[in-house]
């Protein structure tokens, strides 16, 4: 899935996990899986 951000920035990964206020990611960072959580108020839309 992408993430487009309030400040046009694009994040791309794997959802793991969807809470009230966050989501949970998996993204790929230097060869690595790593996950982030992005707070949903940073979000302007998810494909």
């Amino acid at each position: 899935m992408s993430v487009y951000f309030l400040d046009g920035k694009v994040l791309r990964g794997k959802l793991l996990k969807a809470f009230t206020y966050e989501i949970m990611l998996e993204v790929e960072r230097d060869g690595k899986q790593v996950e982030v959580t992005v707070f949903k108020g940073a979000v302007k839309y998810i494909i």
